[in-house]
């Protein structure tokens, strides 16, 4: 392969990246990186997720899976949005190492003790 062909390809191959990158992450407009005031680790006292944890880094997600067992993925997207109720309501968008792109939802409270809640858990309230 000559060199020219070479730079075809790897030029080929960045704009793929950067294509798929516009494309499969978070929406327009969505903050890049987790905000400060969701940063650090979560825990809860609900029996089934005892030994579990969620942790936020400005370009990370992490999910304790229980006992030393995690899993972290990469942030691509944060979204903050006030509801018609007033409530509000964010979103984290992530990416796993093979590509695959997640989102997942929660409500975040300061009043008192900070706590999370996921739209998929509403039993559950996750605490610093």
């Amino acid at each position: 392969m000559s060199l020219r062909n070479a730079l075809l390809v790897i030029l080929g191959l960045l704009l793929a990246f950067v294509v798929y990158d516009a494309v499969f992450d978070a929406p327009e407009g969505a903050m890049r990186t987790v905000p400060d005031r969701i940063h650090g680790a979560w825990v809860t006292s609900h029996p089934d997720y005892s030994d579990r944890y969620v942790e936020f880094r400005a370009e990370s997600i992490t999910f304790g899976t229980g006992g030393v067992n995690s899993q972290t993925f990469s942030v691509t997207g944060f979204d903050h949005i006030r509801e018609p109720d007033g409530g509000e309501l964010d979103t984290v968008y992530f990416r796993s190492v093979d590509g695959s792109t997640f989102s997942r939802q929660f409500h975040f409270s300061e009043e008192g003790q900070p706590a999370l809640v996921f739209v998929n858990q509403p039993e559950v309230v996750w605490t610093q």
